[in-house]
């Protein structure tokens, strides 16, 4: 189970990597609509609990619970193939972050 230092380690790696950037967004597995966050700018990625927020201009917070299970994967090459069960793919040119088991 994924435990608050590790949810805040997220928060802090992925806002310094993706904060004031539009990142692609993409759900390989299909279990998640992007569409409402595309061609957004990311504000923030913050940590509260348990929980990662996302903020994107003009949109609610997309909000991630990791479960029993979830974790993020960062490959430093955005061009690399996700794997079959990502539930969420946050790119940019420079890096890419798959979503994988989260409960939502």
């Amino acid at each position: 189970m994924p435990e608050g230092h590790l949810i805040h380690r997220y928060a802090r790696e992925q806002h310094a990597a993706l904060a004031g950037t539009v990142p692609t967004l993409s759900s390989p597995q299909g279990r998640f609509d992007p569409g409402p966050y595309v061609g957004r700018t990311l504000q923030a990625v913050e940590a509260y609990g348990k929980h990662l927020l996302y903020h994107f201009d003009d949109r609610p917070a997309l909000h991630v619970h990791l479960g029993m299970r979830g974790l993020w994967l960062r490959y430093d090459d955005p061009t690399v193939t996700p794997r079959k069960g990502v539930r969420l793919r946050l790119a940019t040119g420079m890096v890419a972050y798959d979503l994988i088991a989260p409960i939502r």
